[in-house]
Formats: structure tokens, C-alpha cells, sequence
């Protein structure tokens, strides 16, 4: 043992870690980590929060100089949860999964990671509210200096639980999101732009009893991450299992098909942000094949491959294999971008 970063959290534990290499040195510059922490008072039994352990730049390799104080700071602790069935500042769920984490095309670094426990029979029957976030990390911007373990946390959070994108539309493209009409840009009419001028976003997880119990993936500009709704039979490991697959940049469903479509009523043709995997237990973090264009449609299982070139694999507590036909919405493969002849 070298040393330890004790963030000062009594009734707690941390969940699984995930570290970035931001300027390809082949050292971590940060790492990130969740926290189940016992809840007081009016809290839920358990909340949770994220943390951050930055190596100071380039990757440091004094451990003395990590974090702030040698602590981890926190990334998320509350957020600004509007409307019911949360005000607020509203604490985060508990994280015991890694986070998936990317940076964007303007330089900024991202962290998506979800919420919710299944560890005891009473957790079974729990219907505390458990979201999914996409949160910008502002220190490796440069858009904050750690001064303390809470200063630089990003709380600012736009609610896209209520956002419906159309890919057919008889009127705006996105809906749910007050003031919103299009998805993507970088105006504030935009959510794309709307999401930019803030910490990141968040979603509910609209099911009673719905928590993530695996990590994401990330891949083409999409997360995808299953989420697990529990029978209430206590003797019993079965239940309902969902695929999401959500804009990294919005946290909604993209323009175009992911995982599928459906009819949004009025005219519009709404492009799916989650599909039913079926009462098959709980589902395992989504691994991804791709390969040749087949002719399986978006959002379906198939035997010829998919049309999008990607399946979305996931294996359930019953032993079942699920594979649904994908397409990511940016290049999910190398090529090059450009060439050129140099003469001696």
C-alpha cells in the first residue's frame, strides 16, 4: 500500500472505477468513481455520489500530489432535479458501477454513469427514484481549479426525461423540453446547444422500481446501458430488463433510429430511446459486435446480421443471450480522414 485518498464518508462504500489517459502519455490523468453512501434523515436508505481523483497534469507520479489535499473531489453530489418526483438540490442516487467517459468535439470531457442497488431482499421492493446522467468534467477543461472537495462539482444538470425526438415530424423535431424545438445546433433552441450552456444532463428512469445495476457502453456517439425492474416476489430473481441507447451530447434519443421507432401520435414517427429485452432477469453490461451489413432492422434480433452493422449483445441472470440490431450515429470504426504525396 502506497497511500489512500479517504474522501470522509462514514456508511459507505465505493463502487467500481473508471480511469482516463486524456493525452494518450500512456498515464491516467484522472479516474472516477461512484459511492453508495447510507442515507439520513429524510434521505432515501441509500444515495450516492461521483468522484473524481485527478493525478495532476500528465500524469503525476507522486501520489501526494493527486487530488485535492490528496482527496478525490466530488463531480456529483446533488443536482438541480425539477419537477416531482424531485426539487432541488437533489441528492444523487448510489453508484456502484464504473462509469463510461469520453470528450467531446469542442475539448470537453464527459462521465455518464447510472444509479440503483440490488443487493438485499429489501432493495427488491424499493421504488426510490434512479436516474442516468451525462456529466461534464469542467477541471480537465480547465473550466474550474480544485479548492476544496465540493467546489468543482458540475450541478447544473438539464432534465431530457421528458424529451421525444421525431425522425417523421408534423411539427417540432424535439418535444417535452420547455422552449426546445430542434436537436441538434448549438442556439439555445436547440437541446444540443441548450445542454452545451450547462453542467450536462439527466434522466429519470420513468419504471417504479427501474435502477442500473451495470456500467455503459459507449460507442458512435450513443450509451448504451440496460436497465433491471424486479418482480416483487421476494423469492424470486426474475424481472424486466430494458436496452437504452441515448445521445451522448443530450441524453434523449437521436434523429435517427437507434434501436428502433415508434408512433408518437399527431403525425410523428418518434425515434425509440429504450426497448424491452422481456422478463428475462437482470441483464449484463451490453457488449458490442460489428461486422458486415445484414438486413436485421433496428431494434430487432436477427439471425442475417444487422442493416447498421453493430449488435448490441447483453446476457441475462436467466442464462439468456440477447442480440439487437443497432446503428451509432458517428463512426465507430478507424479510417482514414485525410492523405498526402510527399516527394524527396
Amino acid at each position: 500500500l502506497v497511500t489512500t485518498f479517504d474522501p470522509n464518508d462514514a456508511n459507505s462504500f465505493m463502487g467500481d472505477a473508471t480511469a482516463l489517459d486524456t493525452n494518450l502519455d500512456y498515464r491516467a490523468d484522472v479516474s472516477y468513481r461512484g459511492l453508495n453512501l447510507k442515507g439520513t434523515g429524510a434521505d432515501p436508505p441509500w444515495v450516492g455520489k461521483m468522484y473524481r481523483l485527478t493525478t495532476v497534469s500528465g500524469g503525476d507520479t507522486t501520489p501526494a500530489n493527486w487530488g485535492w489535499n490528496q482527496k478525490p473531489t466530488s463531480l456529483l453530489t446533488t443536482f438541480t432535479c425539477w419537477p416531482t418526483p424531485c426539487t432541488g438540490a437533489t441528492k444523487v442516487g448510489p453508484v456502484a458501477t464504473a462509469p463510461a467517459v469520453t470528450v467531446d468535439d469542442g475539448g470537453k470531457f464527459w462521465v455518464f454513469f447510472g444509479t440503483g442497488r440490488y443487493y438485499t431482499a429489501a432493495e427488491k421492493v424499493s421504488t426510490d427514484t434512479q436516474w442516468f446522467y451525462g456529466v461534464k468534467d469542467m477541471v480537465l477543461s480547465g473550466g474550474c481549479t480544485q479548492s476544496s472537495v465540493e467546489n468543482c462539482g458540475m450541478t447544473n444538470l438539464v432534465n431530457v426525461s421528458s424529451a421525444t425526438v421525431c425522425t417523421i415530424c408534423a411539427g417540432n423535431q424535439v418535444n417535452g423540453v420547455s422552449g426546445i424545438t430542434t436537436l441538434l445546433g448549438t442556439t439555445a433552441t436547440t437541446l444540443q446547444g441548450y445542454v452545451m450552456g450547462k453542467d450536462g444532463w439527466y434522466t429519470t428512469l420513468p419504471a417504479s422500481r427501474e435502477r442500473v445495476l451495470v456500467g455503459p457502453t459507449l460507442i458512435g456517439g450513443v450509451v448504451f446501458f440496460p436497465s433491471f425492474v424486479p418482480i416483487l416476489d421476494v423469492c424470486s430473481g426474475e424481472g424486466d430488463s430494458y436496452l437504452y441507447a441515448l445521445f451522448y451530447l443530450t441524453g434523449s434519443a437521436y434523429k435517427e433510429s437507434v434501436v428502433g421507432t415508434y408512433d408518437g401520435g399527431g403525425g410523428n414517427t418518434n425515434v425509440s430511446r429504450s426497448i424491452s429485452l422481456g422478463s428475462v432477469g437482470a441483464a449484463s453490461q451490453v457488449g458490442i459486435h460489428i461486422g458486415a451489413s445484414g438486413s436485421g432492422a433496428d431494434g430487432t434480433s436477427s439471425g442475417s446480421g444487422c442493416a447498421g452493422r453493430v449488435t448490441a449483445v447483453v446476457q441475462s441472470s436467466s442464462g439468456a443471450i440477447s442480440q439487437n440490431c443497432s446503428r451509432p450515429v458517428l463512426s465507430f470504426w478507424s479510417r482514414y480522414i485525410s492523405w498526402a504525396d510527399q516527394k524527396y
